[in-house]
Formats: C-alpha cells, structure tokens, sequence
C-alpha cells in the first residue's frame, strides 16, 4: 500500500573498513516501507534483515587492504542517479556471501 516515490542516489560512502556503498538520498520513503514490512511481518531477527540505512552496496566483506585501495579510487569520485522507484524485490540468500535470488517482485501504487 505504498505509493512510487523518486530514488535519488548521491555519492560514495563506507561502513568501517570493509564496506563500500552509494548513498541513498530519498531515505524517508524507504525506511517508510522498512517500518511497514517490520511491523506486519514480524519475523525473529534470527530469520531476516532489515537495513535501516538505506544504501546500495558496492562491495562489503573487504580486507583492510582491499578496502584502501578501492576508497582510495572511489572517495572523491561524482555519482548521482535519480530514478521512479516502482516496485520493490523479495530476496534471499542460503548463507552469507552467497548469491541473492529473487523470490517475488511487489509492485508500489501509482
């Protein structure tokens, strides 16, 4: 039951040494929807994530060597992207580094 907003992705950042992403600028609708799902769905921590800082991952489980040499080239890169968010992916993954598949696409209202 939630509307299409405009995605606006503005820069790069890092969590740690061993995380590299694009910030999410447009981030109140998509913690919006976070809430939404948390609440409805109620799931054990243990069974899903939830990212509350809205991100779009580049690279993450990077050795500190690795990490310096890709923010090195990327820190004072330009990135912007604006883009109609309208439908949203269900993924999962069997265990952590493997890939992600997609389980169901949802569609936002217009």
């Amino acid at each position: 039951f939630h509307s299409t907003f405009d995605m606006k992705l503005n820069g790069f950042n890092h969590f740690g040494t061993h995380t590299i992403y694009i910030n999410v600028e447009t981030e109140a609708p998509v913690v919006n929807i976070l809430r939404s799902l948390h609440s409805v769905l109620n799931l054990p921590p243990s069974q899903s994530f939830f990212a509350w800082k809205p991100h779009v991952t580049i690279a993450k489980g990077l050795s500190e060597e690795k990490f310096k040499e890709a923010w090195t080239e990327l820190r004072n890169k330009k990135f912007e992207s604006s883009f109609l968010m309208t439908s949203i992916l269900l993924m999962k993954r069997e265990k952590s580094f493997a890939k992600y598949e997609m389980v169901k696409e949802f569609g936002l209202m217009n």
